[in-house]
C-alpha cells in the first residue's frame, strides 16, 4: 500500500487566489491480501497506523483472547464501519494474547499434538469480513465521488450556459443560487479532478459577480460570511498548534483545509493576510507532526537494536549440554524471561518489525523443538523403564508362594540386582510399582525365613568374630603407626563389614566398642575424612538391617536420587568452567572458586557410590541368610 504524500505542503506553496488549489488527497487506496485499506488519506500512514494500534491497544490490553472476538464482531455489526487502524488493533491484542497462551504450552513437560485454534479460525472470518465490507465501502466511496465529478460537472456545464445567457440579473440570480446551493451539497470528487473543476468553478463564481456586475453590498455580504468563517478556520488551525496530540492535530488540520477549499473568496485586499495566517498555523502543525516521526525513527531503531542482541542471545543458546530435567528447567526459566524482555520493548521500523519477530520466533521455536524432542525421549525411556519393571513385579509377584527355597532365593537376588540397573519409571507409577516388588520379595522371604527356623547360633559365632575384630585393633591401637598399617586397619574393616547379624541385645555394645576404637585409629593416622564418614555410615546401615530389605531399598533409592542430583550439579560446574573468560582477575578467581566446588561434588560422588555398595552389600547378606 502507497503512503499518501503531504497534502498540505503543495497547498501552501503560493497566497490563495479565487481559485483555490485543494490539498487534501481523493485517492482511494486500494485494499491489500491481508492489510485491509483505509480510505482516509494521510501522510506517512504506516506510521499514522502504528500510533492508532498504540492509542488503542490501551483499551484492549486487559480483554481476554474471546472478549475481543465477541467485542470485533458486534463492531463489524454496527452502522458504521469502523477504521482499519482498530481493527488491526483487535487483531494485534488477540495474537498477543496467543503468543503467551502458546508459550506457556510450549513450557509443559507434556505435550501433545496440536489442536485448530478455532478463536484464531473465527477472528480470520471477523478479518475477512471486515475486507468484504470496507472493499464494499471504498468501491462505493469511489463510486459516489464519480457520481459527485459527474453532477458537479453538469452544474459547471449549467452554470458556463447560464452566464453565457442574456437573461436578466432578477433571473440569473436565483438559479446561480441554486446552482452554488447544489455545489456545496455535493460531495467530493476524485482527487485527480479536485484542483480543476475548483479551480474552474471558483472561476466561474467570480466570473458571475464581475460579469453581472452584482452590487456592493451583496457582494461585500458574502466575503464577509467568507472570511468569519475563514477566520474560524483559522483560530481552529491555530490552536492545534497548542495540542500535544500531533496525530490527531493533522489529521484534524487536513479536515481544514478541506473546508477552507469549499469556502469561497474574501475580499481581495484580505486575501494574501487571510491566508498567511492559515498558512502559518498550517506550517507549525507540520513541522510539529514531521518532528514527531523523527523521534519515533529513532526510537524504532534503538527498538530493533535492542531486539537483534536478543536475537543473538537465543542463537547462542547451546541445548547439547542439556541432558536432564532440571538443566533443561534452568534454561527455560531464562528463555522465558528473554520473551519477557522482548514484550517490554516497542515496535521496530514496519519494513524492519516483521523480519526481526520472525528471527526471534525461530530462535524460540527452535529452542522449544529441541526441548519437546527431549522430552519425548525421556517418555519413551520412562515407559520403557516401567514395562521392564513391571514384567519384574509379575514375575517376584509368581514366586512369592514358591517353596523352592534356593532356586527362588536366587531368582529372586537376580531381580533384585537387575532391579537397581533399570532407570527411573514415571512418576505416577514409581510408588506403587516399588511397594509391589518388595512386598513381592518380602513375602517370600519372610516365609522363607519361618521355614528355615531362626539365626542365633549363626548370631553367636558372628559376636564372636566381631571381638576377635576388636581385639585385632587394640593392638593397631598400641602399635606405632607403619607403612602397612592402613592396609592392615582397611582388611579389617572390610572382614567387620563381612560379618553378619549379632545377637540384638549386644550389637549397640559391640559395635560402640568397633565405633571407638575405628575412629581412633583413623584420626591417629589421619585417614580421609570421606573414609571416616563412609565407616559411619556403615553403622547406621546396621540398624536399618532390624526393618528388613525394605528399609534398605528405600535407602538405597534415596542415595541414588541425591547421587543422580550431584551429578547433574557437577555437569552444571564443567559446564561453566568450560565458557567461563579467564582472562581477567576476576575470572581467575571465579574459576579457582569453582573447580574447588568442582573436587568437592567429586569426592562426594565417590562417597556416595561407596555408600550404595554398602547398601548392595548388605541386602546381598540379608539374602544369603534367608
Amino acid at each position: 500500500m502507497e503512503n499518501p504524500t503531504n497534502p498540505l505542503t503543495d497547498s501552501m506553496a503560493q497566497p490563495e487566489s479565487e481559485e483555490l488549489k485543494p490539498t487534501t488527497t481523493d485517492r482511494l487506496p486500494e485494499a491489500q491480501s491481508l492489510e485491509v485499506a483505509d480510505p482516509t488519506p494521510l501522510e506517512n500512514k504506516s506510521k499514522s497506523a502504528e500510533e492508532s494500534k498504540t492509542s488503542v491497544n490501551a483499551r484492549l490490553a486487559d480483554m481476554t483472547e474471546l472478549e475481543l472476538l465477541d467485542s470485533l464482531a458486534i463492531l463489524l455489526q454496527g452502522e458504521e464501519l469502523p477504521r482499519r487502524q482498530e481493527v488491526e488493533a483487535y487483531k494485534s491484542a488477540f495474537y498477543k494474547k496467543k503468543q503467551a497462551r502458546t508459550g506457556e504450552s510450549a513450557d509443559s513437560t507434556t505435550s501433545s499434538m496440536a489442536e485448530p485454534d478455532l478463536n484464531e479460525e473465527r477472528l480470520k472470518d471477523l478479518l475477512q469480513r471486515f475486507r468484504e465490507l470496507n472493499q464494499t465501502r471504498i468501491e462505493s466511496m469511489q463510486k459516489e465521488r464519480e457520481s459527485n465529478l459527474a453532477q458537479k460537472e453538469a452544474l459547471l456545464q449549467r452554470l458556463r450556459d447560464l452566464l453565457g445567457s442574456n437573461e436578466e440579473f432578477g433571473k440569473i440570480s436565483p438559479v446561480f443560487h441554486e446552482i452554488r446551493k447544489s455545489w456545496k451539497e455535493t460531495g467530493p470528487v476524485p482527487e485527480a479532478n479536485a484542483t480543476d473543476i475548483t479551480k474552474e468553478y471558483n472561476s466561474l463564481v467570480e466570473q458571475f459577480y464581475d460579469l453581472k456586475q452584482i452590487n456592493d453590498e451583496f457582494r461585500a455580504y458574502d466575503f464577509k460570511k467568507n472570511l468569519e468563517a475563514k477566520e474560524e478556520l483559522i483560530h481552529q488551525a491555530e490552536v492545534l498548534t497548542e495540542n500535544a496530540d500531533v496525530i490527531h492535530s493533522f489529521r484534524v488540520l487536513q479536515e481544514l483545509h478541506h473546508q477552507w477549499r469549499e469556502l469561497g473568496p474574501v475580499a481581495r485586499e484580505l486575501r494574501e493576510e487571510v491566508w498567511a495566517r492559515f498558512k502559518a498555523a498550517s506550517t507549525a502543525i507540520n513541522k510539529k507532526y514531521q518532528e514527531h516521526f523523527e523521534k519515533q525513527k529513532m526510537r524504532e531503531q534503538e527498538n530493533l537494536a535492542a531486539k537483534t542482541l536478543l536475537c543473538e542471545e537465543m542463537e547462542a543458546i547451546d541445548t547439547s549440554g542439556l541432558n536432564s530435567l532440571a538443566k533443561w528447567d534452568e534454561q527455560t526459566k531464562a528463555v522465558l524471561e528473554i520473551q519477557a524482555k522482548w514484550k517490554t520493548i516497542g515496535y521496530a521500523r514496519r519494513s524492519d518489525n516483521e523480519k526481526i519477530y520472525e528471527r526471534f520466533r525461530a530462535a524460540c521455536d527452535d529452542y522449544f523443538n529441541k526441548k519437546t524432542a527431549f522430552f519425548k525421549g525421556k517418555r519413551e525411556e520412562l515407559t520403557d523403564n516401567y514395562k521392564k519393571k513391571l514384567a519384574m513385579v509379575e514375575e517376584a509377584e509368581s514366586l512369592q508362594e514358591s517353596s523352592d527355597w534356593k532356586e527362588t532365593s536366587t531368582r529372586l537376588a537376580e531381580l533384585q540386582k537387575k532391579w537397581k540397573t533399570i532407570g527411573a519409571v514415571p512418576h505416577r507409577y514409581s510408588d506403587e510399582i516399588w511397594k509391589r516388588f518388595t512386598t513381592a520379595c518380602d513375602a517370600f522371604f519372610k516365609r522363607k525365613k519361618a521355614e528355615q527356623g531362626d539365626m542365633r547360633s549363626e548370631e553367636r559365632e558372628n559376636l564372636k568374630s566381631k571381638k576377635a575384630i576388636i581385639a585385632e585393633l587394640e593392638t593397631l591401637d598400641s602399635e606405632e603407626a607403619s607403612e602397612g598399617i592402613i592396609d592392615r586397619l582397611n582388611a579389617l574393616a572390610g572382614r567387620w563389614n563381612s560379618i553378619g547379624f549379632v545377637p540384638f541385645r549386644e550389637k549397640d555394645t559391640i559395635n560402640k566398642a568397633y565405633r571407638k576404637l575405628i575412629d581412633g585409629l583413623y584420626d591417629k593416622l589421619n585417614i580421609e575424612r570421606s573414609n571416616r564418614r563412609l565407616e559411619g555410615y556403615n553403622a547406621s546401615l546396621e540398624q536399618l538391617e532390624g526393618g528388613g530389605k525394605g528399609q534398605l531399598y528405600d535407602e538405597r533409592d534415596r542415595m541414588t536420587r541425591i547421587l543422580d542430583r550431584m551429578r547433574n550439579e557437577l555437569q552444571t560446574y564443567t559446564n561453566n568452567l568450560g565458557f567461563l573468560n579467564i582472562s581477567s582477575k576476576s575470572g581467575n578467581s571465579l574459576m579457582r572458586e569453582m573447580e574447588r566446588k568442582k573436587e568437592k561434588l567429586e569426592e562426594d560422588i565417590r562417597l556416595m557410590i561407596e555408600k550404595i555398595k554398602l547398601i548392595d552389600k548388605k541386602v546381598e547378606e540379608l539374602n544369603s541368610k534367608e
